[in-house]
């Protein structure tokens, strides 16, 4: 797993960066007419469980929180802990995780 000493992120790791990421979710939410999910899956479903990989500071699991129900779980995953929120928000989980290492012990 990476870590903050050693993280594999490709751009500079800044807050301007993360304004950067908020600007282009915002970019892609007017383009795509605010839909936040393509795939054929219902958001009202009672104990949703959705993955956000390379969630940044969690702005798309902010605006899905919006969309499901109380019960869903959702869960952040990236490998700079310096952009994700310092504490959870509701339903939403955010973890330090590298995805390209094993195990993936995410439940």
């Amino acid at each position: 797993m990476s870590t903050e000493a050693d993280p594999q992120y490709l751009l500079k790791e800044s807050t301007r960066e993360v304004e950067r990421l908020r600007k282009q979710h915002a970019w892609f939410q007017r383009c795509l007419n605010n839909q936040i999910v393509f795939a054929p899956v219902d958001l009202n479903k009672e104990g949703l469980k959705v993955l956000d990989v390379g969630c940044a500071d969690g702005i798309l699991l902010r605006d899905l929180q919006k969309q499901v129900t109380p019960s869903a779980r959702l869960v952040g995953v990236d490998i700079m802990n310096s952009f994700m929120p310092p504490s959870p928000e509701g339903n939403i989980n955010y973890r330090l995780y590298d995805v390209c290492e094993p195990p993936w012990g995410i439940r």
